[in-house]
């Protein structure tokens, strides 16, 4: 996408609504019925925290998930005082990584500048030379906006296009083809912020332009666009190439019921597909779009037995728990129909611990082990064990959310975040089953409702 013509500062949004009005006719077309002009992709978050827990560059050659990746959102840039920086130093530039967590089985030399998660990055660029990777700028609501007034804004997008693509990280530590993007991840601009907000993606883009052709702008997005008060998301759309939406947390540890992260149908409550349908009212060209899969769960515990779980009151586990902790208690989990008859259902469990110390937890408190519900429309699993509830998404409600995907047009989806898969990365490789198995002209496989022009859930 391109987006490199100069206008003066102060009528440079009035300019940029009225360039759409002009073409709003063929932009609507486009955003509902046009496909990807390519193959929809598929985008995974790695998380630079990960090396305090043993989660290496490497680990996503060993687990294979580089092979089924098309682009890596490194997390994080930091955006602190309205300037972009290296987030952790540490992580980033300073570990030296030995010879068997190295990329290329080499250990690094102590003497250089250049080390930690970058510069296995840059290694693993050299083995998958098609792979993607974007730098994702996150900090507070404060610090961006801070930076996106008009008075510190050149300077902001300065020091994010000085930092991360000319690749200025540190004296000695440096590679100007290390980013192939950014992420901007501003959670969220207030009403105040709206223009401040498409002014400052649009000077990054122009800035973006004028270093390096190619260079890709995602920009995540919440659930709603709801969440962008007074941001038109056509205008995003125009200067953006990616829009990833962050379809979970739809329910939590914030809710004192049990419910479904992030489903990809509901009844009540935000789903994928409401939020989808939202951003294409709003006018975002369905191709722009990425989905979000959550690569985590969330759980309850002294559950009521009603519903197996489901919809029921519990005292929240505050913290979110990996897949790849969530496989295990699946392993021996007999799946069962949500719908059976209430008295197949197990014994009560023994006495539930204290709320105190509910967030502390490890599941489970049970006599029983976990049964695996599932929920027939949107393929959702939760976990039961008469206690303690799991919800999350596993390799079946993955491929069925990436076949819709496909389905809807969409540009791709994206995972939040890789550390959180298995050893073999199960997730990931479900994801890619379904891109390989289908492209945006497939004709939509069966028992996936199509969204019908009228914005509602065909029959």
């Amino acid at each position: 996408m391109s987006f490199s013509f100069f206008i003066p500062n102060g009528i440079r949004a009035a300019v940029l609504t009225s360039l759409f009005a002009l073409h709003a006719g063929g932009f609507q077309a486009r955003a509902a019925d046009a496909p990807a002009g390519g193959e929809p992709i598929l985008v995974g978050y790695f998380g630079q925290w990960g090396v305090y827990d043993h989660f290496f560059v490497k680990n996503l050659l060993t687990s294979g998930a580089a092979d089924q990746l098309d682009q890596i959102n490194y997390s994080q840039g930091a955006v602190r005082g309205g300037r972009c920086s290296v987030a952790d130093p540490n992580a980033d530039l300073n570990l030296t990584f030995h010879a068997e967590d190295s990329i290329d089985g080499i250990a690094d030399n102590p003497s250089n500048a250049f080390r930690g998660n970058f510069h296995q990055l840059a290694a693993l660029k050299k083995r998958f030379p098609h792979l993607k990777i974007l730098i994702s700028l996150e900090g507070s609501p404060n610090d961006f906006a801070a930076g996106a007034q008009p008075a510190r804004r050149s300077a902001f997008v300065a020091s994010c296009i000085d930092t991360f693509i000319r690749g200025h990280f540190a004296p000695g530590a440096e590679d100007a083809n290390l980013f192939d993007g950014i992420d901007v991840d501003w959670e969220y601009p207030k009403t105040e912020d709206a223009a401040n907000y498409i002014e400052f993606l649009t000077q990054l883009r122009e800035a973006m332009n004028m270093v390096r052709p190619g260079l890709l702008l995602s920009v995540a997005v919440g659930a709603s666009p709801r969440m962008y008060p007074g941001v038109d998301m056509r205008v995003v759309s125009y200067i953006a190439d990616q829009i990833g939406m962050m379809n979970y947390d739809y329910t939590g540890p914030w809710n004192p019921k049990t419910g479904f992260l992030a489903p990809l149908y509901s009844n009540s409550g935000g789903s994928v597909e409401r939020s989808l349908l939202a951003y294409r009212e709003a006018g975002v060209p369905s191709n722009q779009l990425l989905m979000g899969m959550p690569f985590y769960g969330y759980g309850w515990q002294q559950v009521g037995s009603d519903g197996h779980g489901l919809f029921q009151q519990g005292h929240a586990i505050h913290e979110d728990r990996p897949y790849s902790f969530l496989e295990t208690l699946t392993t021996s989990a007999p799946a069962l129909d949500p719908d059976a008859d209430d008295d197949d259902d197990p014994p009560p469990a023994t006495p539930p611990v204290s709320p105190a110390h509910a967030g502390e937890k490890r599941p489970t408190t049970a006599a029983q082990p976990f049964a695996i519900y599932r929920d027939p429309r949107s393929q959702a699993p939760w976990l039961y064990d008469g206690n303690t509830f799991w919800t999350f998404d596993d390799p079946t409600s993955i491929r069925f959310k990436v076949q819709f995907a496909i389905e809807q047009h969409l540009g791709g989806v994206m995972a939040w975040e890789l550390s959180e898969d298995t050893a073999r990365a199960t997730l990931l490789r479900a994801a890619r089953s379904s891109l390989q198995r289908h492209s945006a002209a497939n004709r939509p496989d069966v028992g996936i409702p199509a969204i019908s022009a009228d914005k509602t859930l065909a029959p």
